[in-house]
């Protein structure tokens, strides 16, 4: 999206564009934009942009390398029956494949109010914590949890 359409401007003036990139499939995407002028010119602009997928994958669950085939088995993280006021802990390393920064952050939605997401920060509320709560994810980099 191009933002004005049309425009005019006198002798020394400038116009400011908005150019907007919402790509529809990942990978370097190249469009030409013609600037039409009353007088009979032009001036061709090629704007590029590249997009990427999300892929953070679970790399490890306490310290043990998961294979790729397996990730799909880790949608739910199950620790053992506890105490209460007992705490038991999981770490989970993931990484971003991807070749861009992924900003991140954690929310806790209850199984009995799905559509209620609860600020992780908020441990009265929450029986589960994670740290770091926020943040990002650098290309090509890893995060244990």
């Amino acid at each position: 999206m191009i933002y004005p359409v049309e425009f005019y401007i006198n002798p020394k003036e400038n116009q400011e564009l908005f150019v907007c990139f919402i790509p529809k499939q990942a990978g370097i995407i190249e469009e030409k934009v013609i600037i039409a002028c009353d007088n009979q010119t032009s001036k061709e602009i090629h704007l590029i942009g590249e997009a990427n997928l999300l892929m953070l994958e679970i790399e490890k669950v306490n310290g043990k390398i998961i294979k790729k085939e397996e990730t799909h088995l880790f949608k739910n993280i199950i620790f053992d029956q506890s105490i209460p006021n007992v705490e038991q802990v999981k770490t989970i390393q993931i990484s971003n494949k991807t070749t861009v920064e992924v900003k991140y952050h954690w929310a806790i939605f209850h199984s009995d109010k799905p559509s209620l997401a609860f600020d992780i920060s908020n441990i009265k509320e929450n029986n589960f914590t994670i740290h770091p709560e926020k943040g990002v994810f650098s290309p090509a980099s890893s995060i244990e949890f």
